[in-house]
């Protein structure tokens, strides 16, 4: 008697001594807008991104895992934008890594790339349908005509023999669009349909999350079309705990939507399933999902080479041109976190379930082997506690969070109760007259108050208004004296000016007569500059004396004023 198929599948190595796949962002440039893009990619490449020397020593820290080494994933940005890619293929295969690559639907996937990419060695590409018709897709990349071009790319890999998966952002945008995605797969053909769950991160933070009930639907969605093309989940690993209900409840012959709680929206995709014959379809054997997380046989290189759990989990371990990979994924603190769960701090609401990172909901100080708030779409809704119905399960129900998400849509206003707030101290000090009072208060000191307005008028003080300070009587360095070497100094231009015209004119001039024009013209010139300086360095110190040593002889000549 043959075995049940395992509903979830494990690694067949150690998680910890070597990862599952790699995924490197090659670069970050890409002529596509997506509403979604993580890396927030640009037109233009960034000059600090690994070169070619670096991509190499890359391909070889991947292969240094062991045999088999670890799927090499080729991402951007759009990986067709760098003119090495071939080389890099080329290179993977040399050293017995596994390459695929995922490019963008853009008019640079024609067959005569895609040819040169399959001889160099690429095992598998994986392209993005987020909508079934060019409306819906080419919106949601940003440029018309993204959806043409996948196809005719997908049909080209197809041809030539590689393997094809297909992956779909699940927004709400195309929601309601989903079994007609499934379709173009069906059609077409893939190796894997992929679900890829939206992570609020880069450009996807202005795109509205899923709700827990809406989520509940599509993985349960997922887990249906299973039986007609090979469907798994991104970024939605609570995908794994749906088949387990699922494998438990057909067991016990119960009916899944109602043990469940599935609303509309799992009975309007279910609907148009069979309503374009998918369900009547061939049915295969459906395919267990991998236990694979972030940390825990994933790994995410950057284009500059830092090292990240997981593309959303904006936290380095480390960096390629410093460190080897191997040391980074095997021996770094953050990585070995989060594969120790005995390290799990305390919660601070259920488990996430949006993903191998959990980062959008994560502060940026929070500890990676902390638990996080559980965010919008990633949840499991109230009508689904497993305390309730004919949940196959007996564990108690987690406590419901009332903390807010982290980067994530604003919340309702928080019901707990808060701590009244004490009001600011009023001002003691005494207002002067024809002033505002002080916005806040930092002293209660007296102010001195103001000097009196009656002063003997034989007395002189210069102190009465510091602004001012005491006069000074007229100098003469000020007056005549500039007015004096300003006239002397044009006057001495003039001449000069005159006598080169002169000898530079009047060729009979003796030679001693130039001789004379030339050596006054220079004088002239050295005299101007010395009245120059001069008189600036007398305006500067002038300038330059401090006020209290000009106000000290008024100070001292001034009698003070008899009490």
């Amino acid at each position: 008697m043959n075995a049940a198929p395992r509903a979830v599948r494990r690694q067949r190595h150690d998680p910890g001594e070597r990862p599952f796949i790699v995924i490197w962002e090659s670069t970050r440039a890409c002529p596509l807008a997506c509403l979604h893009c993580r890396a927030e990619a640009v037109p233009d490449r960034d000059p600090r991104e690994l070169d070619t020397a670096a991509a190499r020593d890359l391909l070889r820290q991947v292969a240094a895992f062991g045999h088999p080494a670890p799927l090499f994933v080729i991402t951007g940005g759009d990986p067709f934008q760098r003119p090495d890619l071939t080389e890099l293929i080329a290179c993977g295969r040399e050293t017995g890594v596994r390459v695929a690559v995922s490019p963008s639907g853009t008019p640079t996937l024609t067959e005569e790339r895609l040819r040169a990419v399959h001889a160099a060695g690429a095992s598998g590409l994986s392209l993005s349908l987020d909508g079934s018709t060019a409306g819906l897709h080419d919106a949601f990349r940003g440029v018309p005509g993204v959806f043409r071009w996948t196809l005719d790319a997908w049909d080209t890999a197809r041809a030539l023999g590689m393997k094809v998966q297909i992956n779909t952002t699940v927004t709400r945008h195309n929601l309601h669009d989903l079994p007609d995605i499934v379709r173009l797969v069906a059609e077409h053909g893939a190796m894997l349909w992929s679900a890829f769950f939206l992570v609020p991160t880069g450009r996807g933070r202005r795109l509205g999350v899923l709700t827990p009930g809406e989520v509940e639907d599509v993985l349960n969605f997922v887990h249906d079309v299973g039986l007609t093309v090979p469907a798994k989940t991104t970024e939605a690993h609570h995908f794994r705990r749906v088949v387990l209900q699922r494998r438990v409840l057909a067991d016990r012959g119960e009916d899944h939507v109602a043990a469940l709680g599935l609303g509309p929206l799992y009975r309007e995709l279910s609907a148009r399933t069979a309503e374009l014959g998918l369900a009547a379809g061939v049915r295969r054997v459906r395919r267990p999902p991998l236990d694979v997380n972030a940390g825990r046989g994933f790994v995410f290189v950057s284009h500059t080479g830092s090292v990240h759990p997981s593309g959303f989990l904006p936290l380095g371990a480390g960096n390629v041109r410093k460190r080897p990979l191997t040391e980074i994924y095997r021996d770094a603190e953050l990585f070995t976190a989060l594969r120790d769960p005995g390290r799990l701090g305390a919660d601070a609401g259920p488990a996430s379930s949006a993903g191998s990172a959990a980062a959008p909901a994560r502060a940026p100080t929070a500890s990676p082997a902390t638990r996080t708030p559980r965010s919008p779409g990633a949840a499991t809704s109230p009508a689904r506690s497993p305390t309730s119905g004919n949940w196959p399960h007996s564990w108690p129900a987690p406590p419901p969070c009332s903390r807010p998400p982290l980067l994530v849509r604003p919340q309702p206003p928080c019901s707990c109760p808060s701590l009244p707030v004490r009001p600011p101290p009023r001002c003691s000090r005494p207002r002067l007259p024809g002033r505002p009072p002080p916005p806040r208060c930092r002293s209660s000191l007296p102010v001195r108050p103001p000097p009196p307005a009656a002063r003997s008028p034989t007395v002189h003080s210069t102190l009465d208004d510091p602004a001012v300070g005491p006069p000074r009587p007229p100098s003469r360095f000020r007056t005549s004296g500039r007015r004096g070497r300003h006239l002397a100094a044009h006057a001495l231009v003039a001449v000069w000016a005159l006598l080169a015209l002169l000898a530079a004119s009047d060729r009979q001039t003796l030679p001693v007569a130039r001789w004379l024009a030339i050596h006054l013209f220079l004088l002239g010139a050295a005299t101007t500059a010395i009245v120059v300086w001069s008189e600036h360095f007398a305006v500067a110190m002038l300038h330059a004396r401090p006020p209290a040593r000009r106000w000290s002889d008024a100070r001292l000549s001034t009698p003070r004023p008899s009490r």
